[in-house]
């Protein structure tokens, strides 16, 4: 049987920083329904020049923001090995 571990996470860069300096812009546009990818033009307007995939995770990550439940981990194996999780508890 295998145990599931959490993901390891690597520290934030310069670009998720600024997403959270100007979160209350992302929030605000996204609760208008403007995707993504207007919000990341609108923000360059104002001289605010974010990765997509940044914005993206920024958007997923945030707790008000959040587009789909909680990440499941997933078990991992080698090539023609197999895995069995017991999801009872």
């Amino acid at each position: 049987m295998v145990a599931l571990k959490a993901v390891p996470t690597r520290p934030h860069g310069a670009a998720w920083v600024e997403c959270v300096r100007h979160e209350a812009v992302i929030r605000t546009h996204l609760a208008q329904r403007i995707r993504l990818t207007k919000v990341r033009k609108l923000l360059r307007r104002q001289g605010v020049d974010l990765p997509y995939a940044t914005l993206r995770r920024f958007a997923i990550a945030g707790p008000r923001l959040r587009a789909h439940g909680p990440d499941v981990p997933v078990a991992d194996c080698g090539p023609g090995e197999e895995v069995q999780v017991d999801t009872d508890g």
